[in-house]
């Protein structure tokens, strides 16, 4: 059932001199009491939210494309439980991890695995030194699962297992002080980077980069007097990272470096009061969007979405949220064009927070970069490259003429798995960038549909 709520829209950008309306909420959908840390569009354009609830126990909520409810579980092991991450692995099932603090003893690491009907198939424990927990977690390309977190509350922390949960290494990191890893990422040539917080005389940002068998290769931090706290990192379409989290809980710090962790740009956005960014992705312009809080007058906070450029530069900002507190903890960017955003709302219960999913309209500075101004003779698909590719691919397509345009993936059932353009065009030759993330390897179709013609190609992903 849909719970309807009234909010508070703010409304802040400019961009090449004129404004850009912001993507507006299209709907909202609460569920149990407790939080959402991770969203996930499902192959039937559903989706998959993934939290905690108020009574300390792993929660997954599988939705349709509206928001409303196919089913939910909760998971436990009758101790104080919190899940920070979740992921769907490659057999349409789920993978949640968190920790558990039991009636005595420290607290420890908690990975749960389910169906793809959520029903439990397996559960482990992991601990390292005493205060072990797991903040991130992805699937790897051989099927098998790399955790990270921290122990200790002093050093990062990364687990290696096979597709059962099996540990097969486990190493830590130590930076220049108390560090905590709240992300993690498989790069491209198989090893991996953690991006956290190292604590000593201030708080930086924290990067660490590893080979495929977890031996560290570099280490560098971000920051300056300001306490930095990092809670999310991509590596980006060109090899480098982006690393977004907070600023003296003032601002979003969004923190761009080249593949060898050199630092190419920092940028700060305030949105008013506490302003905190716990999660970043990038856009297929190469630009970032941004989600976390934005605090207000009254104490309360709104669910905020930055949107940037490829250099960071601020293209629109949108608030979501009532007169309570309310944010997101993670955002998506979903097959028609929008966003989803997930996190918890007070503005609907003042006592309890309720676990929340958003979906936006379109985001309309997903502008395809014009490289041609000469007016082309033809509708066409005029080249897709690299193809066969591994990561991203660059397609070039041509108007004779001013249209409203969808420029789609799809895969073999004809199922949509990408929106990259959706908006009318002047004529000319255009550019767009697909970016793979998380696609599995396989044959595709780029489409492109127009006023008056539909074309497609066929384009191939080799992991």
């Amino acid at each position: 059932m849909r719970n309807v709520l009234v909010f508070l829209t703010m409304i802040v950008s400019a961009f090449a001199g004129r404004l850009i309306a912001q993507p507006e909420m299209v709907w909202s959908q609460t569920y149990g009491e407790g939080q959402f840390s991770s969203v996930i569009q499902t192959d039937d354009g559903g989706f998959a939210l993934i939290g905690h609830a108020s009574d300390n126990s792993f929660y997954l909520v599988r939705t349709d494309g509206d928001g409303d409810e196919l089913w939910s579980q909760t998971f436990d092991d009758e101790a104080c439980n919190f899940c920070y991450s979740g992921i769907q692995t490659n057999d349409g099932g789920f993978v949640l991890a968190g920790s558990i603090k039991p009636e005595e003893g420290f607290v420890e690491a908690l990975v749960f695995k389910m169906d793809e009907e959520g029903e439990l198939l397996w559960s482990r424990i992991y601990s390292c030194d005493g205060w072990d927990e797991f903040h991130d977690v992805i699937q790897t390309e051989d099927g098998g699962l790399a955790l990270a977190g921290y122990t200790g509350s002093r050093s990062y922390w990364l687990v290696l297992t096979d597709d059962e949960g099996e540990e097969i290494w486990s190493q830590t990191y130590y930076g220049e002080g108390r560090d905590k890893c709240y992300s993690v990422i498989q790069t491209t040539d198989g090893g991996f980077a953690l991006a956290g917080k190292t604590a000593q005389d201030d708080i930086d940002f924290l990067l660490i980069r590893t080979d495929e068998n977890g031996e560290e290769l570099w280490s560098q931090t971000y920051g300056d007097e300001s306490s930095d706290y990092c809670y999310s990192a991509i590596q980006t379409s060109d090899g480098g990272f982006a690393l977004a989290g907070e600023s003296n809980s003032r601002y979003f710090r969004l923190v761009r470096t080249d593949e060898g962790g050199e630092e190419l740009w920092t940028q700060t956005y305030h949105g008013g009061g506490q302003s905190i960014c716990y999660s970043v992705i990038q856009t297929s312009d190469s630009g970032f969007a941004l989600a976390g809080k934005s605090g207000h007058q009254n104490g309360g906070a709104d669910s905020w979405l930055v949107r940037t450029d490829e250099n960071g530069d601020s293209l629109w900002s949108q608030t979501y949220g009532g007169e309570e507190t309310d944010y997101s903890r993670s955002v998506i960017k979903t097959a028609d064009g929008g966003f989803a955003l997930a996190g918890t709302t007070s503005s609907y219960d003042e006592d309890q927070g309720r676990a929340w999913l958003i979906k936006t309209e379109s985001d309309p500075t997903s502008v395809p970069r014009i490289i041609d101004p000469e007016l082309p003779n033809e509708f066409a698909i005029a080249d897709i490259y690299p193809n066969p590719f591994n990561s991203t691919s660059t397609i070039e397509y041509s108007l004779p003429f001013t249209s409203e345009v969808i420029l789609s993936l799809h895969d073999l059932s004809g199922q949509r798995v990408e929106t990259l353009v959706n908006r009318r065009l002047h004529a000319g030759v255009y550019r767009a960038t697909l970016d793979a993330g998380d696609m599995a390897s396989g044959l595709y179709f780029v489409k492109l549909e127009g006023s008056k013609q539909v074309l497609s190609r066929k384009i191939l992903l080799v992991k």
